[in-house]
């Protein structure tokens, strides 16, 4: 950049001199020479300017590349409830459009003024050496346009602020409105979810032209502060020829160093906008930034412990945070290894939050959760969560094939590996029955596959985990009450090899685990087999019953 800038400088100088040979008739052999020496500087210049901007871009591309990565890389460590309050269309964004404005600031912005002020330093440099005084009258008009500039541009830095913002709020709607699609077409609000994106986009034109306005002014004053010390120079500096203290050659470059001066404060003025807007979007970057990871995310080097699958809860009361009421209280619990554990209950009588805990996307109390004796609090999260494999309620599937969900758990899975968990599940016959067979891409969030065929997608990828602890969050509530009977059959061997925790407000889903606790408002009401509960006449005898009638009734 320095090299660039410095170069750049020759060419006013031998303009100069080569327009003194010509006026003073001088020997044409100074002029070849001139010449020669403006074809050499022009081509180094060149050289100069490629390197320079080879060597600049690239870094800050790579730069990039580093802050984007690191940003994704702490997003996935917060925990659970940042993305319960966060948008994804504003992560997006920052993720994205935020990155982008930080790599412009620091990448061309930080080019385009290094070289401008080593420009304008060389330039002022030999103005001064030609004539002191035509560079005072030359640079009024730049001192008054610094402070002109100095109170335009923390407007600019607002209007930029708001700019990104105006774009993150866009990105949220349309991601809204393109995952829920199926809700807005339910609903026929095509037009209304146009309507709001509109409103939006027309906000974000608003504030992207009021920001423009603002950059607009700032490159006019500069343009009309620059031709006014053009006319300045021009009057000064013929008064200077007329009385011969001033050659036609030496004007010739005293006008090309100061046009030099014209470019490094229009680039000066673009450059100070790009860094304003990068200031805003590091700032947001920052935001991210500053939220902890959630507790217990540390690096880990090794491989996780080999855990047999023994889990315990001792006394666990949880509350959670800003809430009076806890959302569980005094649970004890020993699910030996190799044993079913089966949870049931209303909505909202705690399972969810008990399945969180086990996995930390809450933390327990100390001492309240252990995993083969060790509490799961003393672990790094990544080796806890490493002994579950979960099929959770909600079966969230990768808009890749479904041979690729499945494997999600377990990249390394042999072929028969899947296979064995795709038959466990119940999947293998939908598989055939798509003409890409497991290779069939199953669409944004498993969009293309039916409520059962996702949730049996998902138990199929936490069996190939083979994880020695077995979760299933209420993994069978989209299938009919025959189809889930087909599927526990089916996966009974392999809960024979694991230990299992079994989520379901389908009774039948439980009925052969070895213990079931029966939740109510976050109490363990009832606790026993289903032998055991049935003979005690209360609340899971009558729900049993109750569902056993509903059955009898869909048959009819």
């Amino acid at each position: 950049m320095v090299g660039r800038g410095l170069l750049g400088l020759a060419a006013p100088f031998f303009m100069g001199k080569s327009v003194d040979v010509i006026v003073d008739r001088a020997d044409q052999s100074d002029l070849i020479r001139y010449i020669a020496f403006l074809v050499a500087f022009a081509a180094s210049t060149a050289v100069c300017q490629w390197w320079m901007r080879w060597l600049w871009i690239g870094w800050s591309r790579q730069t990039e590349q580093r802050v984007r990565d690191g940003l994704l890389g702490h997003l996935v460590a917060l925990p659970l409830g940042f993305f319960h309050r966060s948008r994804v269309g504003d992560l997006m964004s920052r993720l994205t459009s935020d990155v982008e404005a930080v790599r412009m600031g620091y990448g061309p912005g930080v080019m385009h003024c290094v070289h401008p002020l080593v420009m304008t330093s060389g330039a002022v440099t030999l103005m001064v050496t030609t004539s002191p005084m035509l560079t005072l009258t030359a640079m009024a008009p730049m001192v008054a346009l610094f402070f002109v500039m100095k109170s335009i541009l923390p407007t600019i830095h607002l209007r930029a602020l708001k700019v990104q913002e105006r774009q993150a709020e866009l990105s949220t709607r349309a991601q809204e409105s393109f995952s829920g699609s199926r809700v807005v077409k339910a609903f026929a609000r095509e037009a209304h979810e146009e309507r709001r994106f509109r409103e939006l986009s027309e906000g974000f034109l608003q504030d992207s032209l009021a920001h423009a306005r603002r950059r607009g002014l700032f490159h006019c004053l500069i343009e009309i502060f620059g031709g006014l010390g053009s006319l300045v120079l021009f009057v000064a500096a013929g008064h200077m020829i007329i009385d011969g203290s001033l050659t036609i050659g030496d004007y010739v470059a005293f006008t090309g160093y100061l046009s030099q001066l014209i470019w490094p404060m229009i680039a000066l003025g673009w450059t100070l906008a790009l860094f304003k807007r990068a200031e805003a979007a590091g700032e947001r970057i920052a935001e991210i930034d500053a939220e902890q990871a959630e507790a217990g995310q540390v690096e880990v080097t090794g491989p996780a412990p080999s855990f047999r699958g023994e889990v315990a809860l001792h006394d666990l009361t949880f509350s959670y945070p800003g809430s009076a009421t806890p959302a569980l209280k005094h649970i004890d619990a020993h699910v030996p290894v190799g044993c079913t554990l089966g949870i049931v209950g209303p909505t909202a009588s705690g399972k969810t939050t008990l399945i969180n805990l086990l996995l930390r996307l809450h933390d327990p109390p100390e001492g309240s959760v252990t995993i083969d004796g060790q509490d799961i609090r003393s672990l790094p999260v990544q080796h806890v969560r490493a002994a579950f494999a979960v099929a959770p309620q909600e079966s969230f599937l990768f808009s890749q094939s479904i041979r690729e969900n499945i494997a999600f758990g377990h990249e390394d899975a042999t072929s028969s590996e899947a296979h064995v968990a795709i038959e466990s599940a119940g999947l293998d016959s939908d598989i055939a029955s798509f003409p890409d067979g497991a290779e069939t891409l199953v669409g944004e969030r498993g969009v293309t596959l039916s409520g059962g065929q996702r949730q049996r997608a998902a138990i199929a990828r936490a069996l190939v985990k083979a994880a020695p602890v077995l979760v299933l969050d209420d993994a069978l509530s989209a299938v009919d009450t025959e189809t889930e009977q087909r599927i526990l059959a089916r996966l009974k061997p392999v809960l024979a090899e694991r230990t299992a925790i079994i989520v379901s407000h389908r009774l039948s889903a439980v009925q052969s685990a070895d213990e079931i606790l029966v939740l109510d408002a976050g109490r363990v009401i009832e606790r026993g087999d289903h032998r055991t509960l049935m003979a005690a006449h209360g609340a899971y005898a009558r729900l049993w019953r109750l569902q056993q009638e509903e059955e009898e009734l869909e048959q009819l």
